[in-house]
C-alpha cells in the first residue's frame, strides 16, 4: 500500500490509493525451519553380528568321533587278560581294606581295577610296578625263610610268590598287547564292551 499526501486537501488527511497498491511488509516470515543436525558421536568398537548364511543340511561334528575298532585275536587276548586283572584287583582291594596299612596302598589296586575303563598307559604301568614290588617282597620272604630255617611257612611263601608272579605276568601281557595296537583308549574301551571277552588266565 502506497500512502501519499494530497497537497490540495487538508494536510491532516491521508488518503490511500488501493488501485495500484503494492503491499510491502516490513518483515518476512520464513517457513523453513532449520533442524539441528544429530551429532555424530564415535561408536565403540563392538563386533557387529555377521549375517546368518544357510548352513549345509548335514550335521557337522564338533569333535573327532572315535572310530569303531576292529577286534583282532590279539585284542581278544588282551581283553581277557585285562578282565582277569580287573577281578584280581577287586579281590585285592577288599583284602587291603581290612587293615589300616593296606588303605595306604589302596590306590595301586584301584589303578588295576579301572584299566578296562580307561585303558591308560599310566594305570597299566602303575599296577605293573605295584605287582613287581609285591613279587620282589615275596621272593625276599622266601629267601629269608630259607636263611632262617623256617620251613613251616615256606609253602605259603611259595604260593604267594607264584600268585604275585602270575599277576605281574598278566598285567605285563596287557601292556605289551596294548603297545602293539594303534587304537585309541576310547576305541579300546568300546571294543572291550563289544567283545565281551571272558576272563583269560593264560
Amino acid at each position: 500500500m502506497c500512502v501519499r499526501r494530497d497537497s490540495l486537501r487538508d494536510s491532516s488527511k491521508i488518503t490511500a490509493d488501493y488501485s495500484d497498491s503494492v503491499v510491502e511488509l516490513p518483515f518476512q516470515f520464513s517457513l523453513q525451519f532449520q533442524m539441528n543436525p544429530v551429532p555424530d558421536y564415535p561408536q565403540p568398537g563392538y563386533p557387529q553380528p555377521q549375517p546368518g548364511y544357510p548352513q549345509p543340511g548335514y550335521p557337522q561334528p564338533a569333535y573327532p568321533q572315535a572310530q569303531p575298532v576292529v577286534i583282532t585275536e590279539d585284542m581278544k587276548k588282551m581283553f581277557g587278560f585285562a578282565h582277569c586283572v580287573h577281578i584280581c584287583s577287586i579281590i585285592e582291594i577288599v583284602l587291603e581294606s581290612i587293615s589300616i596299612v593296606g588303605l595306604v596302598f589302596l590306590a595301586f589296586p584301584i589303578a588295576g581295577k579301572r584299566i578296562i575303563r580307561t585303558w591308560n598307559d599310566s594305570d597299566i604301568s602303575c599296577y605293573k610296578v605295584w605287582r613287581l614290588i609285591i613279587l620282589v617282597l615275596d621272593i625276599l620272604a622266601i629267601v629269608g625263610s630259607i636263611i632262617n630255617g623256617q620251613w613251616s611257612g615256606m609253602g605259603a611263601s611259595i604260593v604267594g610268590c607264584a600268585i604275585s608272579a602270575w599277576l605281574y605276568w598278566l598285567v605285563y601281557q596287557v601292556q605289551v598287547l596294548k603297545a602293539q595296537t594303534t587304537a585309541s583308549s576310547e576305541s579300546l574301551a568300546q571294543g572291550y564292551v563289544a567283545a565281551n571277552e571272558p576272563c583269560r588266565c593264560f
